[in-house]
């Protein structure tokens, strides 16, 4: 039986207790159409980032190709189950001489292509397009150079690299965002070797799956340099040929897999027709998730292959799949053992009672229970649970008796109000990979090099409750300047309702987390200020930070909001809650 979607589903009730990114090869064309674009539109821009890959390119390599083909020509003479070829035929390079700190360079470029972005190497022509793979396929590549030429050259400009510029000019001239300036730094590496760089015309980069269609990157070098011998190697006109060894089709690559093929939704298919290269031959290559289940017999273990159902949740909450549910789906409901039900998300089974299994028949009255999570990303709110049957069984929720009268009463819990608005990329700060690097807004210091002023935020906060309570204020705040004579070079001050609270001090472009506890009378119902200063007091030339978030801890009542409360409570043994506002 195939892969079937369930939809979104509606929580039945609200469960209230719970135990530096680089821009990659070819984007700069489009990344500078797309400056231009957001100056005429003032509007915002959706990235969509195909998950797995790493450095994929801005521009889709349909409009890639498009673009190419005004310059040069691209060819697809092959495209099947088993290989794909690829011609490529480039027009002349260009060369531009360029004089950084009094050393006179070369940049290179080809029309249509970006450019190496990796700080300090040679910034050579170089672009990528998605080349969609067999499931579990092995792929290989061959470069066929058919002309190839090598000249002398001058010293290729280095990559720059972006960092904050914490000295006169462009800090005062700069009140939206944190000044940058571009470092050119050779990589002695690289440019003190006897090779060529890169190393190879066309490589295989990283791979990932954009739904059900497995994809890989095929990067292209076409100019290489070789620093001490001052040589350009062009190859101009090549072939590229790329193998795929292992099942030819989805349906060959797993069991069951043309019965769990999924029709894609236009939108999604006009995604993949413009990403990738090859993309009728990919349509043969896609795959449904498999979920197997390992089932025991004696000493030996087997591998058993389910029915897959698919169940869209987007909010947090107890979720009911009645029989009719289920019987509209397609589950053969008449005849299933409800005892075989098991409920997957994310790798991971979920616990699930299924009311009226004992018998071993699914009745019409009959009915599954979980509590369903919505997706906590930067991109949806939905998040994907698939449920299936016939094996052995899986998890079931725990039940406990409760003895009303017996448990202690609680009149409050730790309650914790996060604030953050994702309003600034700064993709150079923190210098580290996977890291977030959005941020709400800048905090300046207040003396007259570069004039801040202080910054403000709001904090709602409902059903305080009374007593000798404490209270906590945290802050996730980041470091944009730096001076090398000062440390440390960044202060400022905390603020809440006009109390102050604690001055938060450190060094460079580095983040900081300040926390300070306070008792919880300071806070009030309703609306709290929170407000940071710079001072400018650290002796550095100028001081400018970036601000992430927020967070409040204090003690709140059990009162619901709009008919439903969520909690934690961790004390131990047993507990009764009153809880009012329904």
């Amino acid at each position: 039986m195939g892969s079937h979607d369930l939809n979104h589903v509606t929580p039945v009730a609200w469960f209230g207790c719970f135990g530096p990114t680089t821009i990659s090869d070819d984007a700069r064309v489009w990344l500078q159409r797309a400056r231009r674009a957001v100056k005429r539109a003032k509007g915002l821009i959706t990235w969509l980032l195909l998950s797995g890959l790493v450095g994929v390119s801005l521009s889709s390599p349909a409009r890639g190709r498009e673009l190419l083909a005004q310059t040069s020509r691209f060819q697809i003479l092959q495209s099947d189950s088993t290989t794909l070829i690829i011609k490529l035929d480039l027009l002349e390079y260009s060369v531009e001489p360029t004089n950084i700190d009094g050393r006179l360079y070369q940049s290179i470029a080809i029309e249509g292509f970006g450019k190496v972005s990796q700080p300090g190497f040679p910034e050579l022509p170089q672009r990528s397009w998605l080349v969609a793979v067999p499931p579990q396929a092995r792929i290989n590549l061959e470069v066929i150079p058919q002309r190839v030429r090598e000249v002398k050259s001058r010293r290729i400009l280095p990559a720059p690299e972006l960092t904050a510029q914490s000295d006169a000019s462009s800090l005062l001239n700069s009140p939206n965002q944190p000044a940058l300036v571009s470092r050119y730094v050779e990589d002695r590496a690289v440019y003190q070797a006897n090779a060529f760089y890169p190393s190879t015309v066309a490589r295989l980069a990283g791979s990932g799956r954009l739904r059900d269609q497995s994809f890989i990157r095929l990067v292209v070098s076409p100019v290489q340099y070789n620093p001490l011998r001052n040589l350009l190697r062009y190859t101009q006109s090549l072939k590229l040929k790329l193998t795929f060894e292992g099942p030819p089709s989805a349906s060959e690559a797993s069991p069951h897999l043309s019965a769990r093929k999924r029709t894609e939704s236009s939108i999604f298919e006009k995604i993949l027709s413009e990403a990738l290269v090859n993309y009728e031959s990919g349509k043969d290559w896609r795959a449904a998730p498999e979920i197997s289940q390992r089932v025991r017999d004696g000493s030996r273990t087997s591998v058993q292959t389910s029915p897959v159902y698919k169940i869209t949740v987007n909010q947090d909450g107890i979720y009911e799949l009645s029989h009719t549910d289920l019987q509209s789906a397609g589950l053969p409901v008449e005849t299933l053992d409800p005892r075989t039900f098991r409920l997957f998300n994310q790798g991971r089974e979920v616990a699930i009672l299924v009311a009226g299994e004992a018998d071993g028949r699914f009745d019409p009255e009959d009915v599954i229970l979980f509590f369903g999570q919505k997706a906590t990303t930067k991109y949806t709110d939905n998040n994907v649970y698939w449920l299936t049957f016939g094996g052995a069984g899986g998890r079931r929720m725990m039940e406990a008796a409760s003895v009303a009268g017996e448990a202690l009463v609680p009149n409050s819990y730790k309650e914790t109000l996060h604030l953050e608005r994702n309003l600034m990329y700064q993709s150079r700060v923190p210098t580290v990979e996977g890291v977030d690097h959005w941020y709400w807004n800048v905090w300046r210091s207040l003396e007259l090099r570069c004039p801040g002023s202080p910054l403000k935020y709001t904090a709602e906060l409902k059903n305080l409750a009374d007593g000798p309570f404490t209270a906590t204020l945290k802050a996730q705040v980041q470091g944009f300047t730096t001076d090398a004579n000062v440390n440390p070079d960044h202060h400022i001050k905390l603020f809440l309702n006009n109390q102050f609270l604690q001055d938060v001090v450190w060094d460079g472009q580095a983040g900081k987390l300040a926390e300070v506890s306070f008792p919880q009378p300071l806070l009030v119902e309703g609306e709290n200020e929170i407000r940071i200063e710079a001072p400018g007091d650290t002796g550095a030339f100028c001081e400018q930070g970036l601000v992430d978030w927020f967070e409040i801890d204090y003690a709140r009542r059990f009162v619901a909001v709009d008919d439903q409360l969520r909690f934690r409570f961790g004390r131990e043994g047993l507990q009764r809650f009153e809880i009012d506002g329904f």
